[in-house]
């Protein structure tokens, strides 16, 4: 499989350099840019009053995973099971005080469609192929399923201010 189609989620509240990974035989990125503004009429003005608000950006990645053996189907299921585990916050002390919240990077089709996108998901979905009639695979006596469907909904958070200076477009 080419490696543009990987799909690289790293937890940055874990403090871990570990990434999940998937191999999409499959792949849609959808990224929304909403400019939000609040209007309001004005006694004899055709036209409304407009303030502008701010320019939010969300992410929708879905993809397709296929294990096309029995190695690659233990894998695609440590990664799901992680995949899982990661969205979950750290906690701190014996009451479990919130110390971290569930923050990522994504890195989609080795950043050719756009920089590294860091934020939060807003949805998570994990849909089994034996959900749709694909039957599992038998090995070593355990089951694994031989294809997901993952759906990330994501607000992106920005690291730099965008937006237009003197110096052109910041990013």
């Amino acid at each position: 499989m080419s490696s543009i189609t990987t799909v690289r989620i790293k937890p940055l509240h874990l403090g871990v350099s570990e990434t999940v990974s998937f191999n999409c035989a499959d792949l849609s990125v959808k990224q929304t840019v909403t400019p939000e503004w609040a209007s309001e009429a004005g006694y004899g003005k055709m036209d409304p009053i407009a303030t502008y608000g701010r320019t939010s950006k969300t992410a929708t990645i879905n993809m397709i995973i296929v294990a096309l053996n029995s190695s690659e189907a233990v894998e695609l299921q440590e990664s799901v099971d992680n995949l899982y585990k990661i969205n979950y916050p750290v906690f701190a002390g014996a009451v479990g005080t919130l110390a971290a919240p569930p923050f990522f990077q994504v890195d989609v089709l080795q950043n050719r469609m756009s920089r590294t996108i860091k934020g939060y998901f807003t949805e998570v979905s994990i849909e089994p192929g034996s959900d749709q009639e694909i039957v599992p695979l038998l090995f070593e006596g355990k089951f694994y399923e031989r294809r997901y469907n993952i759906s990330l909904g994501m607000v992106v958070m920005h690291s730099e201010v965008p937006g237009w200076g003197a110096g052109g477009f910041n990013s």
